[in-house]
């Protein structure tokens, strides 16, 4: 019971990191585009130009990457929260045996009927 309070407890915390994040100024687009800016400028990285020109700038990417990463880990968190005895191998795998399963009935019963279609002619 104890663990159960602690996972949900780290949940609702990474929610609240989140929350925190998504309300602070620096976290803004235009706050990101300037560190980016500044990066490449000590970096003297003169081939980097698109920075923060819209869709696929490198702005729009490093923030969707980190939108990936912090949902990403809420994801996990709550998952292990909900089945704490169970491994990411564990689940990554019954995955995959299930879809090669279902592709195997998929491939058996497309064969069979066609065999059976091809008997009665």
């Amino acid at each position: 019971m104890k663990n159960a309070w602690l996972r949900w407890g780290l949940v609702f915390l990474w929610c609240s990191m989140i929350y925190y994040f998504t309300e602070s100024p620096a976290f803004t687009g235009e706050h990101t585009a300037s560190i980016i800016r500044y990066i490449v400028q000590k970096l003297q990285l003169k081939h980097v130009n698109n920075i923060s020109d819209g869709f696929l700038s490198w702005n729009y990417i490093i923030r969707k990457l980190a939108h990936l990463s912090v949902f990403g880990m809420l994801a996990f968190l709550a998952w292990k929260a909900m089945y704490p005895r169970s491994s990411i191998v564990n689940y990554i795998t019954s995955i995959f045996h299930f879809k090669k399963r279902r592709l195997q009935n998929t491939v058996f019963s497309a064969i069979s009927s066609q065999k059976v279609t091809s008997f009665k002619q």
